[in-house]
């Protein structure tokens, strides 16, 4: 008896020296997705419910799971029965060496319920359902109440836990549930850890928003199954849940980050760890959903077996993260290195798998060609990167001791801000990737990131400026400076500037947008006779992110011929401007040396002549306004024009020194002064700058112009314009290009008794080149009319034929309407009816071949 007592006592010492594991549950989460338009059940939620067993030997304590469970909710949808996913419950337990003189565990020869080395299954359960209402401001919560936890070495009751799991839908202002309005987050790495201790171990859940929510983590509280926290042993708590230095003091704690859900530890502990990781989802701002993923983690005693190692590829290989110019190629090689061996003294396998939204989709392997990833469709933001060679979702990368692969990335402007919703946009890219080993009977894997940050191209700085030589027959003068080393392709254009007064005010003269010139000739200088100032600054960077740079030095030409008397009347103001009818004129001295007396004149309507004179001092370079003192007297002359004089003493040029303005007074005459050119901003809208240059105001006119097609655009504007004012008028209707060469536009303006229309059209010569490098792209043309209120156009340009994928999500992101349209190579057209839709703001999407573009329209009521 005593023998038997004592046998007893040691078996149970024995059996408890360690952490004991029993049959039970491991984890598991609850989420959802929204069905959009397009798929049949339309607006309703589609609930995923997810449990993690361990699987023993003993079927009775260890039972499979039904293949139906309650899902509850306090949602009008009430509980709800969730039934078995086709090909579940599946097998999970972790691969190691095939050898078969090597330990192995699985579900078909699981462990004894003593013991737990790894075996373990996964269930999924479906439910769809409508749920109609709003929810409350402290949201509805789903739940799981499952049966016993697996055994574990961090909580108290630790033979007989049970298992809650939680979500929560919160509300997104007062948006009914019904249609759906929320995607939850979903990982793609599953919440249960199998690996070995004695190394830095890194968790990646891989968590992503399909309709890019912000994603917040942060340790949750795991709970039995009536909703209370579950009990953890001493020195542990929820925040604290895995191995700590109060198990052994070589154990880093840890830690997780709460933007990317990145666990990271180091333990030399053995034994099985619950813990929960709770991810809060925000859309706009807003918290919408939060998701409790149970966790488990099992570190084994290995040995001296740890992880592969993940070579850092920047700054010589001391770095995961790297900093590069917008238009520059990342290539890389990974290298992910394993020279341990097993326990049979094989060398050990290195299997590695990649993930991230900026890989594109998987291309498998193609005769000699190894898979690799799509450069051009998949990811968030093409150009995509690829790997080569590529794993696929079930196919890692794998070799002995080595596997090694290529990275690459052909970074664009569009890298520079990327899409994160909601208004925001990122430069920063994260490329994942989990690699492990084949040791048994547990392998020992981790995870890496591969950081890369697109920063806009480094402003120029302004060119060293050397000399100004000057044309002694012409007296033209050439702008000589240093050539600029652009390296990284930064440069636009050189602004040239220039002054005949060193203290200015500069002038833009020219613009080039050569970066090799190193000169610049500036033709009618006169530069022999007059002294020029100069300075550069040059336009650089990348669309949407240019940059101007400071001015240059300053050089200036030297005169070599002096006192030369040269006055130019610049411009003369029209009297009805002036309430006075006073007549004003800008003269400028263009000769040297300075002009201290000028005889101004012009005649009145009734041939009156009129000669003031000036005394004062106009320096060379410098310009003024005269203002007569006799004022302007109308002789309603619909055929007068009024010219203004100036005499000058010794004045070498004459042919500049009269102007004139106001003419055919009395008479309505409209003149086109300007067209702007629609090609330097493409598809977008003609205007032309009017002036009324006869009298009285004008209320109203025609305006109209030919397409390039031959369409005629013709629209009528209503306004006021008083005699000398202009204004700027732009067509409704957007120019739409059709890239013949030849292509001259043509404004016209039609007013009620016009008596000259001569001067009221205007033409430009419309350089279609310019729109080349865009006739083989796929791209928006405005959708008009914007705002809408029964159809909108849908218009844009396809480079070949082709089918455009069209989807409209309102402002809250859901999508409301999806369509596919076929497409014609060129310019397309689709009418969308909007007479069902709610006044506000609007957002579509067009795809075509793995290519998005986006923009916006108001629906009005």
């Amino acid at each position: 008896m005593r023998k038997y007592i004592l046998f007893t006592i040691l078996f149970f010492l024995s059996f408890y020296a360690k952490p004991l594991y029993s049959q039970g549950l491991l984890g598991g989460e609850i989420r959802w997705d929204c069905i959009s338009a397009g798929q049949s059940n339309v607006g309703k939620y589609v609930f995923y419910l997810k449990v993690y067993q361990a699987c023993y030997n003993d079927t009775v304590a260890n039972p499979i799971l039904s293949s139906t469970q309650i899902l509850h909710s306090i949602s009008p949808a009430g509980n709800r029965s969730m039934s078995l996913a086709a090909g579940y419950p599946k097998d999970i337990s972790p691969i190691c060496s095939p050898d078969s003189s090597l330990p192995h565990t699985n579900c078909s020869s699981p462990d004894s319920i003593s013991a737990f080395n790894g075996a373990h299954r996964v269930y999924v359960y479906v439910d769809t359902v409508a749920i109609n209402g709003v929810p409350p401001p402290q949201g509805w919560t789903f739940s799981w109440n499952g049966g016993k936890r697996n055994r574990s070495s961090n909580l108290v009751d630790s033979l007989n836990p049970t298992m809650r799991l939680l979500s929560i839908l919160y509300p997104y202002g007062t948006q009914n549930a019904y249609p759906c309005f929320d995607y939850a987050p979903a990982s793609a790495e599953a919440p249960i850890v199998m690996t070995c201790n004695g190394y830095s171990f890194h968790y990646y859940s891989a968590s992503f928003d399909n309709e890019l929510d912000s994603l917040v983590f942060e340790w949750g509280e795991p709970m039995d199954s009536i909703g209370t926290g579950i009990n953890y042993n001493a020195n542990r708590s929820y925040l604290n849940p895995l191995p700590n230095t109060s198990d052994n003091p070589n154990n880093i704690p840890a830690t997780i980050n709460p933007y990317t859900g990145e666990i990271i530890i180091t333990t030399y502990t053995e034994g099985g760890f619950f813990s929960n990781q709770k991810i809060s989802a925000f859309k706009c701002g807003v918290k919408v959903a939060e998701i409790y993923r149970d966790m488990y983690f099992q570190f084994y005693d290995c040995g001296t077996n740890v992880s592969p190692v993940f070579q850092p590829p920047f700054r010589n290989g001391t770095s995961f993260v790297d900093s590069i110019y917008v238009g520059q190629r990342v290539s890389i090689n990974l290298n992910f290195t394993d020279s341990q061996t097993l326990s049979t003294n094989a060398m050990q396998n290195v299997k590695m798998m990649a993930f991230g939204s900026q890989f594109g989709n998987y291309i498998p392997a193609n005769g000699s060609n190894p898979p690799i990833f799509d450069t051009v469709a998949g990811c968030i933001n093409p150009p995509c990167a690829t790997l080569n060679a590529a794993p696929s979702d079930s196919l890692p990368l794998q070799d002995t001791t080595l596997v090694s692969t290529f990275f690459s990335w052909q970074t664009d402007c569009g890298h520079l801000a990327t899409n994160m919703g909601c208004g925001n946009t990122s430069n920063v890219y994260s490329f994942h990737f989990k690699y492990w080993d084949d040791y048994c009977p547990v392998p020992a894997y981790n995870f890496g990131t591969v950081v890369i940050i697109v920063l806009p191209k480094p402003a120029l700085p302004p060119p060293q400026l050397d000399s100004v030589s000057v044309d002694s027959a012409s007296g033209d003068a050439t702008l000589h400076w240093v050539p600029i080393e652009d390296s990284l392709l930064a440069f636009k254009q050189f602004n040239v500037y220039a002054s005949l007064n060193k203290y200015g005010q500069y002038s833009l003269l020219d613009s080039l947008g050569n970066g090799n010139d190193s000169t610049y000739l500036h033709q009618g200088a006169y530069a022999m006779n007059q002294q020029w100032f100069y300075y550069i600054r040059i336009i650089s960077g990348v669309p949407y992110h240019y940059y101007l740079s400071a001015p240059s030095d300053t050089v200036h030409n030297n005169p070599t011929v002096f006192n030369n008397v040269n006055l130019k009347v610049d411009t003369v103001f029209d009297p009805y401007i002036n309430p006075n009818k006073q007549v004003i004129v800008k003269v400028k001295n263009i000769g040297f040396p300075s002009i201290d007396s000028i005889w101004f004149s012009f005649s009145q309507p009734d041939s009156t002549l009129i000669t003031e004179h000036w005394h004062g001092y106009l320096a060379p370079g410098d310009s003024m306004n005269y203002s007569f003192y006799q004022t302007f007297s109308p002789y309603y002359n619909p055929n007068y024009q009024l010219c203004v004089k100036a005499d000058v003493y010794a004045d070498i040029d004459t042919t500049n020194n009269r102007n004139c303005a106001v003419s055919k007074l009395g008479s309505v005459d409209l003149s086109i002064e300007q067209v702007w050119d629609p090609t330097q901003t493409p598809t977008i809208k003609v205007y032309a700058l009017i002036k009324n240059i006869g009298y009285p105001a004008l209320d109203s006119a025609w305006f109209s112009y030919y397409q390039p097609d031959s369409t005629l655009v013709k629209e009528f504007w209503t306004g006021y314009i008083i005699p000398g004012d202009s204004a700027v008028y732009m067509f409704n209707q957007v120019f739409i290009p059709s890239y013949n060469s030849n292509y001259t536009l043509c404004v016209k303006a039609d007013v009620y008794n016009d008596v000259d229309l001569s001067n009221n059209i205007k033409c430009l010569s419309v350089p279609m080149s310019l729109f080349s490098s865009q006739e083989k792209m796929f791209r928006l043309i405005p959708n008009i009319p914007n705002p809408a209120s029964e159809s909108t156009q849908i218009r844009f340009y396809l480079p070949q034929k082709g089918q455009v994928q069209l989807q409209v999500y309102d402002i809250a992101g859901r999508r409301i309407f999806s369509n596919k349209i076929p497409g014609q190579d060129g310019i397309n057209s689709y009418k969308m009816n909007v007479s069902n839709f709610e006044a506000g703001v609007y957002y579509y999407r067009l795809e075509f071949e793995g290519i998005y573009l986006n923009a916006k329209f108001v629906v009005l009521r």
